[in-house]
């Protein structure tokens, strides 16, 4: 059932005011998230409850001022309300998304603001008190709400929430350790519903991968390097290989490394803005992004005839501990475009395939990161136009069955998630590849590929938070 609550000057101590309730049975107490307040003296409006847009009936509720400071309200909110026979009404859920932030008022939380904003509007449709928290959120108890009358994000003091999906993938130096205290303490009292940090080391997720058998023909083989002799040797024994930053980077710092003959041939990407401009650090691999926006993309290589002269470029990538991976050749677009995928997973009573896209990349590129340049298309349509209609339905299913095989794995092992991504590829004979999983995957893909399927997404990930508090069996 949907509560309209609302705060009443005119209520004075612990007094409410119900209005299109016709049950006998009042509540005794009102509980939000973590806080409780005992009702006082009821009052009753003899006036029909008001039906929501989802054809709910709606109650109203109004509360003192007193009961909206205690239990940390905002002013005004459709919840859903559970447990009403018993007399202890639990409103919410109170959901949130913990988040690094920015000192910018109208791009508070960098590139996810809009993405904030957008899920904020479809949680008040759905009962769902969605807040905005970051680092040092334990002791400070301070967040945001999103204001849409006012289109701006309001600080509030609010209550420890039912539930917290970490959107964050890093966070500034200073607040790392405030930041890992906050999430681990999520965790331990089972309100984090996001797959840990540790499963965004590409390291990990690929002795992860090795270990299960059913999953292990799908791992590239990987190895970590902490120097430039260690990655001089495995390109000499492996021919080619990618490497990449073992926590991800959003395509940024890759190098491609091929062998050719006793020498290694390097190959990144840079922005084209700076093509006339050589790095102090010997032009190595930088990133593509200026204030969110991806900048045009050029390739650039060198090759080398010793370890001496690639330990110097090697010094300039800033890379200190990198994944060294084999190189799965990805297949190309009709055009020569490279191509690799990423499947969206989500849950509400078990994982499932939400969206399927293709990164497509610029020809001759390196990566297919939407970051560094790669297009977003519908994956089942490009699968089938480059296998054909029955072999491409057949390669989408392996790809399903993959990914829901991955899901289940870290579904034991770390309990229930409510979303994530997984970098998938073919490879030359069909087979697949699994390279990385992402436990906070964004929505740029959706956004170019269809408004309508971000939507459900965002829809999917409130339905999971209803379910995964426990509010479920309040919609009808």
């Amino acid at each position: 059932m949907l509560v309209e609550v609302t705060v009443d000057k005119r209520l004075s101590g612990a007094g409410i005011r119900l209005s299109g309730w016709s049950k006998a049975n009042f509540p005794r107490t009102l509980r939000y998230a973590d806080r409780t307040v005992t009702v006082g003296r009821v009052q009753l409006m003899k006036v029909q409850g008001r039906a929501s847009k989802a054809g709910q009936k709606q109650l109203l509720l109004s509360v003192s001022p007193a009961i909206a400071t205690t239990l940390r309200l905002p002013k005004q909110q459709c919840w859903l309300c559970s447990d009403e026979a018993d007399g202890d009404w639990r409103l919410g859920p109170c959901f949130a998304v913990y988040a690094r932030t920015t000192s910018d008022e109208r791009r508070r939380f960098g590139e996810q603001t809009q993405l904030f904003e957008d899920l904020s509007v479809q949680a008040g449709r759905r009962g769902v008190d969605l807040v905005v928290i970051g680092p040092g959120f334990r002791q400070s108890h301070q967040g945001w709400r999103y204001d849409i009358a006012s289109h701006s994000w309001r600080t509030c003091l609010l209550p420890t929430p039912d539930g917290v999906i970490r959107r964050s993938g890093s966070f500034a130096q200073r607040d790392q350790e405030t930041a890992r205290a906050d999430l681990a303490w999520f965790s331990r009292t089972a309100r984090l519903h996001t797959l840990p940090a540790t499963c965004s080391n590409k390291f990990f997720f690929y002795q992860l991968l090795k270990s299960v058998p059913q999953l292990r023909p799908f791992a590239p083989r990987s190895t970590v390097a902490t120097n430039a002799l260690q990655v001089w040797r495995a390109v000499l024994n492996r021919n080619n290989v990618y490497v990449k930053p073992v926590s991800g980077a959003q395509g940024v710092s890759v190098v491609r490394l091929d062998r050719e003959g006793k020498r290694v041939r390097a190959s990144w990407e840079v922005s084209s803005a700076n093509r006339a401009k050589p790095s102090a650090r010997g032009d190595a691999p930088i990133g593509h992004q200026v204030n969110g926006a991806v900048r045009p993309m050029s390739v650039r290589s060198q090759v080398f005839d010793g370890i001496a002269g690639f330990r110097q470029f090697w010094q300039g990538t800033g890379l200190k501990r990198c994944l060294v991976q084999d190189t799965v050749t990805l297949p190309t677009t009709r055009y020569g475009q490279p191509f690799d995928l990423r499947w969206l997973i989500q849950s509400v009573d078990e994982p499932m395939i939400m969206a399927r896209v293709a990164r497509v990349g610029q020809d001759g590129a390196v990566t297919t990161n939407i970051h560094t340049g790669g297009e977003a298309v519908d994956a089942v349509t490009l699968l089938r136009e480059q296998l054909g209609g029955t072999r491409g339905s057949q390669v989408i299913r392996e790809l399903d069955n993959a990914a829901l095989a991955v899901a289940s794995e870290l579904t034991r092992r770390f309990g229930q998630f409510a979303e994530a991504g997984l970098d998938m590829a073919l490879r030359d004979d069909d087979t697949l590849a699994i390279f990385e999983v992402n436990p906070t995957p964004g929505r740029r893909m959706l956004r170019q590929l269809s408004p309508e399927l971000r939507e459900m997404s965002l829809a999917t990930l409130l339905e999971y938070a209803i379910h995964a508090t426990g509010f479920s069996a309040s919609v009808d």
